[in-house]
């Protein structure tokens, strides 16, 4: 009864918190499966802009095209770094038949005396094998960081070791590590870093009882990013555009005078350097927030702090950045980690980004909840706020709505999907285009 009496008495508390946060919020998104802003008075529109100058994969293997979000399947917005350079983007540095195990791919393994056949994979043919499978002498377009990712299943343990051969001749061999295998699909990756002596060439070595392997990936780090974990999959011969999402900067934001923004980011790649949030996008932000491995870097206002965080690949956190005229806060999970002295000034920049800057310097991770407000938060908001991150309930529901933009092109024969939001059932929808029903 008194564990009753103490959850009833949390939440109502919590909702008379949340009655003065819905006073300070100018505009929340969800990022739940689309863009669609939520203002204060609770209207719907799709005034974020998302960019990725490229198509890209899905979770399934499934295209998605150029400037279309991803979203992951438990919900929230996918940005990922990237670019078409060997250097500084997303590439798949392995052969398309390679990498997708075409029958001209297969030819080039060595099976030796391995059981080795073509069965269907995620998104084609994969390679079933019994006994020791070698993919040898696999070219490196860099002389840094690799990472090398695959996609396995079966039984047993899979065992694989790699050896990479530098210009001067030498080899080295790394230390061989073993996968549990089971019938779902897994994915898996192995880093290796650059070397005073370059290294040219990459061999792999399976050895398995009974395993599917599909998929493989071979990526460089990224100059700024240097990428130690796998990004999601890119086709063999392919890359992947940087993504980022842009939001114009509210005219109540604009005097610098006051202001908070919140949102909950899930890594799922690690690295050095990771961009989450800035105003101003170059090199030189007036608002930014980054992630270096075990340290959040806050700026504000040319000033720079570090704050100690042990952030982890694969887990949710609650970040929140706030200002008024004098000093510039950063929260973790509730908790403030940093804060800046400054005097305020107007904002010059009309942009917030999510998800990196507009330089290459971008992030790997789900974004999810992201609330701007008007004005700073007081500790048990910014608590409450942590723990309970999803504005959408305290907000006001207005009808029916679109929530993307649409521009309508004369064509013979063709098919348009428009998306509705709604908060009841519909009996029916009626569209008219050019005058046709």
């Amino acid at each position: 009864m008194r564990k009753s009496i103490l959850g009833f008495l949390l939440f109502a508390a919590f909702l008379c918190r949340a009655e003065t946060i819905k006073d300070k919020v100018l505009e929340f998104l969800p990022l739940e499966h689309d863009l669609v802003v939520i203002s204060a008075e609770g209207d719907r529109s799709s005034d974020a802009k998302f960019t990725r100058n490229s198509n890209a994969l899905d979770n399934k293997f499934n295209i998605v095209g150029r400037n279309l979000p991803r979203f992951a399947p438990q919900g929230g917005l996918v940005i990922e770094n990237g670019g078409r350079s060997d250097e500084r983007g997303a590439v798949n540095f392995l052969s398309p038949e390679l990498a997708d195990f075409a029958s001209a791919g297969i030819k080039e393994l060595d099976a030796g005396k391995a059981k080795l056949e073509s069965v269907p994979g995620l998104q084609g043919q994969a390679i079933s094998f019994s006994g020791t499978l070698l993919l040898k002498n696999i070219p490196l377009r860099l002389n840094k960081s690799h990472v090398f990712s695959y996609y396995a299943k079966g039984e047993g343990v899979l065992a694989v070791s790699l050896c990479v051969t530098n210009k001067s001749g030498k080899t080295t061999d790394i230390p061989v590590a073993t996968r549990q295998l089971s019938g779902e699909w897994q994915r898996f990756y192995h880093s290796f870093k650059e070397d005073k002596d370059p290294v040219e060439s990459l061999q792999v070595t399976f050895t398995a009882d009974n395993a599917v392997i599909d998929s493989l990936m071979l990526e460089g780090p990224c100059i700024y990013f240097q990428r130690t974990s796998p990004s999601s999959f890119v086709s063999g011969g392919e890359w992947r555009a940087a993504e980022l999402l842009k939001l114009p900067m509210p005219e109540e934001l604009r005097s610098g005078e006051t202001g908070a923004f919140s949102f909950n980011f899930t890594p799922t790649a690690s690295g050095g350097w990771q961009d989450l949030f800035a105003i101003g996008g170059w090199w030189k932000p007036e608002l930014d927030l980054s992630w270096y491995s075990a340290r959040l870097q806050f700026s504000f206002r040319d000033k720079v702090v570090n704050a100690n965080a042990a952030i982890e690949v694969g887990k949710t956190y609650h970040l929140l950045i706030q200002y008024d005229k004098n000093e510039a806060e950063l929260f973790l999970d509730g908790k403030k980690i940093a804060s800046i002295i400054a005097t305020s000034k107007a904002f010059v920049s009309r942009q917030i980004l999510l998800g990196g800057r507009i330089i290459e310097i971008k992030s790997d991770g789900i974004f999810r909840n992201f609330a701007v407000y008007r004005a700073p938060l007081g500790q048990d908001e910014i608590a409450s706020l942590a723990s309970m991150p999803d504005l959408s309930g305290i907000l006001p529901r207005k009808q029916l709505s679109l929530c993307s933009k649409y521009h309508v092109f004369p064509v013979n024969i063709g098919k348009v999907r428009i998306n509705w939001k709604t908060d009841a059932k519909l009996e029916s929808v009626t569209a008219s285009v050019s005058g046709f029903n």
